[in-house]
């Protein structure tokens, strides 16, 4: 028997299965929501639609090539950033492109500069910030609390024949939690600039609704990928207090509580990312706005 194949082959399947998981769904639910939402419509036509459904397709197909790559290369768990990190790259090529202004554009006056609170919802502000604050300092906050350890345990408290030997646990290494820390911290820049050419974009170039769905999408894509950082590292800090069932206490109640607690954030960043893509239709052309008494175009 040829155990060097047989040993590629499973970790073949291994790799693939972790790339229908971790690439996978992120991709299927956020590239349907794509297609349904920028769907061709008798009723209300709309000239960005076809744009936006092209250039996001393409940044997550990008995203889709570098997260397989990255399950192969890299740690896993950052392949669903990667996927994000393509799909931003997509809504920036395609729908943030500074077009010339068009001849026959009606230009009309507007008071009211562009701010991010007239295109963010706050609470997206908020738990971005709050969840990169935790995903940098918890490494520096455990440090500081020795991990759980545990002595010889008799696995079937029936069997007090078979015991088992004790365990001390330990603390996510540097190669863990380090990306995700730059991984946190980045996203955040990233969400800065974005919306940053969001709002400093003129009339002539992106419509308004066009300027709304681009900030959501950067928004809850901004959001996915924190949660999902955070929930990575949730599931890291739980190894750090495992203990087996049998021994109970404290040390098992908190570990089991992060593992769901983790859980529930990666799927909570995917959910969010997904719902904040939800494209709306708006008017098909740009109004041209000028500047009045000094304020933004």
């Amino acid at each position: 028997m040829n155990y060097g194949v047989g040993s590629f082959g499973i970790l073949l399947i291994v790799r693939l299965a972790s790339t229908l998981v971790w690439v996978g769904i992120p991709v299927l639910l956020v590239g349907a929501l794509i297609l349904w939402t920028t769907r061709k419509r008798r009723d209300t036509p709309d000239g960005n639609a076809k744009r936006t459904r092209r250039s996001r397709l393409a940044g997550l197909g990008l995203g889709a090539l570098g997260g397989a790559i990255t399950v192969w290369l890299a740690p896993m768990w950052l392949a669903p950033i990667v996927v994000a990190v393509g799909y931003l790259t997509g809504v920036r090529n395609g729908e943030l492109e500074d077009r010339p202004a068009q001849t026959d554009a009606v230009r009309v006056a507007s008071l009211q500069p562009r701010t991010a609170r007239h295109y963010l919802p706050l609470w997206t502000v908020v738990v971005s910030i709050v969840a990169a604050v935790l995903t940098i300092s918890a490494p520096i906050v455990v440090a500081t609390v020795p991990p759980a350890s545990y002595g010889p345990y008799h696995p079937f408290p029936d069997a007090t024949w078979i015991t088992l030997p004790g365990h001390q646990d330990a603390w996510p290494s540097p190669v863990s939690w380090i990306p995700l820390v730059v991984a946190a911290a980045g996203a955040l820049v990233a969400g800065a600039l974005l919306i940053r050419r969001v709002l400093r974009l003129p009339a002539a170039s992106l419509a308004e609704s066009a300027r709304r769905n681009a900030a959501r999408t950067i928004a809850g894509t901004v959001v996915g990928v924190e949660l999902l950082a955070l929930g990575t590292q949730v599931l890291f800090t739980a190894d750090g207090i495992a203990v087996p069932d049998v021994i109970g206490g404290l040390d098992y109640t908190i570990s089991r509580w992060l593992i769901w607690s983790g859980l529930a954030l990666v799927v909570a960043g995917i959910v969010v990312w997904c719902v904040l893509a939800w494209w709306r239709r708006g008017p098909a052309g740009p109004t041209t706005t000028v500047a009045v008494s000094g304020t933004q175009t």
